[in-house]
């Protein structure tokens, strides 16, 4: 039971910093963009790092010639000192091409509504709504990524707060049950 224990309470632990990670993304959205950009910048500058000196180290002349660590070394610190330097950056990219994806994606669907329109199907009318709205969705991503990603990243804050009010719920229900449980195995 003691072991059944430690599993409830770490599982409550898990949930209140999940509900409180869920906070931060949904009330500082741009924090956590921001916080993202600025850790990935310092990992790619570091490893493009690594990479520099292991090439500047490297002793054998034939292996050098052929190696890349010099290149993987200067786009690593290049691209580490544009996200410090431009956090916004990963945050504009990422919501351009999923804007993209879905402007191509809305534009395949509105297609097969009109055709679907032009066959006479009833379903057309959902198809086409949904597409345009679909469309409209990326448009603003590729012309405003930036609060394209704030968005997004609300949206994940709501989820992991949903998730993290589920898995209390569930420790809530086990430990009212647990009593149930300890009774039953004291039968045994």
């Amino acid at each position: 039971m003691k072991r059944f224990n430690k599993i409830l309470y770490s599982t409550l632990a898990s949930s209140i910093i999940f509900f409180c990670f869920g906070l931060i993304l949904f009330l500082k959205p741009e924090l956590t963009i921001n916080s993202i950009s600025y850790l990935l910048g310092s990992v790619l500058i570091i490893i493009g790092f690594i990479n520099f000196i292991r090439y500047v180290l490297d002793n054998d002349k034939i292996v050098r010639k052929f190696d890349v660590d010099l290149i993987y070394g200067i786009i690593g610190m290049v691209a580490g000192v544009v996200l410090i330097l431009n956090p916004t950056a990963i945050a504009t990219v990422v919501p351009f091409i999923l804007g993209m994806i879905i402007v191509i994606s809305s534009a395949i669907k509105l297609q097969y509504s009109l055709v679907l329109k032009q066959y006479e199907s009833s379903n057309w009318k959902p198809v086409f709504v949904i597409s345009i709205i679909s469309l409209i969705w990326g448009i603003i991503l590729v012309f405003n990524p930036f609060k394209g990603a704030v968005v997004i990243t609300k949206i994940i804050g709501v989820f992991v707060m949903v998730y993290a009010i589920l898995e209390f719920s569930e420790v809530i229900f086990f430990q009212k049950n647990l009593k149930i449980l300890k009774k039953s195995l004291e039968k045994k």
